[in-house]
């Protein structure tokens, strides 16, 4: 009688502390997917499938998903702005038209983003309960649990310096040797003069007989401690910021034969290092008879810098390194085919890390 009566509390109580744990682990899991998909998202340099990780929409989902354990999160926001204002804190929109709500799926023209700029990651899910309490209690309503992160790009370090200033960088390595002791013991005077400067002596009396015995506890006693110390001193010079503004140039686009091609003039004096290179064509139909139109590779300054096959409207080139020689030069993009059908979105931007031009970017467009 008294189980039949306490039984019913006791599953309450039992129910209460899954439906509780579930909320919990619900609760830390759209937490954790938020801060998860910022990090992914902040990334710097490009993933597997060539684009950069703050444009990588599908790579930010998946990051978001692998700690959805229970179900999936569909209901995730990824948005950009330009960081906070100074004073207000209000976040500030992207100068090139992506605005504060556009979706990371809906940018159609991606702009050049800048270091200080901040992906916007969003998580929602919905808890409700095993069983169905609505029924019971008309007014009940599933939870509703968002979790919002936030990080700030970080895509280059500008070093502001002073033409003709240099620093060097001193290591000092320090070799230590050991000291040593040995007893010698000849019948006649005989002088040992080692490769350092000490000159040992010993006299004992006996018959012409010499032997050199090392002892712990010699008689006459020879120690020599030498300790050489060598410097290895390397130096290291930080390249001053140049003047870049206006001193870049680029011509039209043109297509040649199977190729789009822009030419461009580096009036700096110096070769440049390039950061990124994102190129926008008319892959649906810009072949002939209004075929696709593949990528199939890059160069720059007669230099390959990538050979595959892509298909994509928009596409940021993947190479190790990179750099715009000085003087007239030319970047050209080769497809199986003649471009023959062009729909206005062709573009070409190349981003520099040299300092002093990381702000001045060469884009076809302007």
């Amino acid at each position: 009688m008294e189980f039949a009566l306490v039984l019913p509390i006791l599953l309450v109580l039992v129910y209460g502390l899954l439906e509780m744990g579930r909320l919990l682990f619900i609760y830390s899991s759209v937490i954790s997917a938020s801060r998860n998909a910022a990090r992914y998202g902040s990334a710097d340099g490009t993933g597997s499938n060539g684009k950069l990780y703050y444009q990588d929409c599908a790579g930010i989902n998946a990051a978001a998903n692998n700690l959805a354990f229970i179900n999936s999160f569909s209901n995730i926001s990824i948005t950009y702005d330009a960081g906070l204002a100074y004073g207000t804190i209000t976040p500030q929109p992207i100068g090139s038209g992506v605005a504060l709500t556009t979706q990371c799926s809906a940018v159609s023209s991606w702009p050049i983003f800048q270091s200080g700029y901040r992906i916007i990651v969003q998580v929602t899910a919905q808890y409700s309960p095993i069983i169905a309490i609505s029924n019971l209690i008309p007014s009940f309503k599933p939870l509703t649990i968002t979790s919002q992160s936030s990080r700030t790009l970080l895509l280059s370090v500008p070093i502001n310096a002073t033409a003709g200033t240099s620093w060097s960088l001193t290591e000092t390595h320090e070799v230590a040797v050991a000291s040593y002791t040995a007893t010698i013991t000849p019948t006649s005077t005989k002088t040992l003069v080692p490769s350092s400067t000490p000159t040992n002596t010993a006299t004992p009396a006996g018959t012409f007989t010499k032997t050199l015995t090392p002892s712990t506890t010699p008689s006459p006693t020879n120690t020599n401690t030498s300790t050489p110390t060598s410097t290895n001193t390397p130096a290291y010079t930080l390249t001053p910021a140049i003047a870049c503004s206006g001193k870049v140039t680029h011509g039209a686009l043109t297509y040649p034969g199977n190729t789009m091609t822009m030419a461009i003039t580096n009036s700096t004096g110096i070769s440049l290092a390039v950061q990124g290179i994102t190129v926008y064509w008319n892959n649906a139909t810009g072949g002939s008879g209004n075929s696709a139109l593949v990528l199939q590779s890059v160069t720059l300054g007669g230099v390959s810098l990538w050979t595959g096959n892509n298909n994509a409207p928009t596409f940021s080139v993947p190479f190790g390194y990179a750099i715009l020689p000085n003087g007239a030069s030319s970047i050209v993009f080769t497809f199986p085919q003649a471009y023959a059908n062009r729909n206005g979105t062709e573009r070409i931007i190349i981003n520099f890390l040299t300092n002093g031009c990381q702000n001045y970017p060469v884009d076809s467009s302007n």
